[in-house]
């Protein structure tokens, strides 16, 4: 029993140590100031799939960029939309530098989206690539702050795409999940091992893409197409940072049902397995010490009861508890900044939540077919 304990106590503090650098790589984010600098031509990449009820709004958010006007286009990959979304964009366009590119079919074997922005990406004629999704809002800010990152030397760009909704648990989860991994997407990218991205918001240089074979050598994937694709642009050496700016987030609505919910997280907890390099590593090992605090706890728990010792018995739900209130303290400045205003105990459930979710649902992915 006492290994038992000793790796109990190392693990909560692995986990614990593990928030302690997101922290600090978080805040270490944000002290990067960068200072203007001159427009240059940009494309953003939307892909989208029957959006008619979305497309206006991501559209108007883009009109409302605090960016030049004629510096801007836009290239719409309608892939086998049958509901008008197409049209809906082209009536709403306005001043915007907008191309539709019609997709009619998909290759056996790709995914779906995948081909799509592939096909937009070359398309494009500028350099700078930026990418959101239809149901998305982007700050006025997003374009500059973006493009600062890139004017200050950088070929990938990842920044925050915080999720927002009502007061139902399934969207506070989401909306704590998108925070939490905000927080773990840009502190990895300031301790220089970054490993993963959002394709809400997130750019890349064309040339960049064209160099490292781009979303066909990660095509057979259903989902991960921005944490693989950033993966193989770190492999190569690509320059990567991160934007803090809170003006260049990205918005949308978390999803409001439980299904929809589980099964983006399945897609997304199945691709994992394809991670590669040392952040997949250290990943991996936090992920562990997270999940595996869980079931010790209760091991231990049945331990102490069988041999007698009921006041031991209740250390290892004290120990859990206190990981879970101390990590939560270190999410509470993430989570303010992205708009959640949550207090820390109530961060804390969600956390356990997430935890015991996730290993679940990860688990769970690898027995069910892929599937949108």
């Amino acid at each position: 029993m006492t290994t038992l304990i000793v790796l109990f106590v190392c693990l909560l503090l692995l986990s614990s140590l593990s928030f302690a650098l997101v922290s600090n790589g978080w805040f270490r984010a944000l002290r990067v100031m960068l200072p203007s600098a001159e427009a240059e031509d940009v494309t953003i990449i939307i892909a989208a799939h029957n959006e008619r009820s979305n497309i206006v709004r991501v559209l108007d958010a883009i009109r409302a960029q605090d960016y030049p006007a004629d510096r801007i286009r836009v290239i719409i990959a309608d892939d086998r939309s049958s509901d008008g979304t197409a049209e809906i964009a082209r009536a709403h366009a306005g001043d915007l530098r907008l191309d539709i590119l019609r997709i009619d079919s998909t290759p056996e074997g790709l995914s779906p989206k995948k081909h799509a922005l592939h096909l937009a990406i070359h398309a494009a004629h500028t350099d700078i690539l930026l990418f959101t999704d239809a149901d998305c809002r982007p700050e006025p800010g997003w374009i500059a702050g973006l493009h600062r990152v890139f004017a200050a030397g950088a070929e990938v760009v990842v920044a925050p795409a915080p999720l927002e909704g009502g007061k139902g648990f399934t969207e506070r989860y989401s909306a704590y999940e998108a925070c939490r991994t905000a927080a773990f997407m840009i502190a990895a990218t300031a301790h220089g091992v970054p490993y993963m991205a959002s394709g809400r918001n997130w750019g890349y240089r064309k040339s960049l893409y064209t160099r490292c074979d781009g979303l066909p050598a990660v095509g057979r994937w259903l989902g991960g197409d921005d944490d693989l694709l950033l993966q193989q642009f770190a492999a190569s050496g690509a320059r990567i940072a991160a934007c803090t700016e809170a003006n260049a987030f990205v918005r949308s609505d978390a999803p409001g049902e439980f299904s929809s919910l589980v099964r983006q997280k399945m897609r997304h907890y199945r691709v994992s397995g394809a991670y590669s390099g040392k952040a997949a590593l250290l990943l991996g090992i936090i992920v562990a010490s997270q999940v595996s605090v869980f079931p010790l706890a209760i091991i231990l728990t049945i331990l102490f009861l069988l041999h007698g010792q009921f006041m031991a018995a209740a250390l290892p739900q004290i120990g859990l508890l206190w990981m879970l209130h101390y990590n939560a303290g270190f999410m509470m400045p993430v989570t303010r900044l992205l708009g959640m205003e949550a207090r820390r105990t109530s961060l804390a459930g969600l956390e356990c939540f997430h935890v015991v979710f996730s290993a679940l649902a990860g688990i769970a992915s690898f027995f069910r077919p892929q599937r949108w």
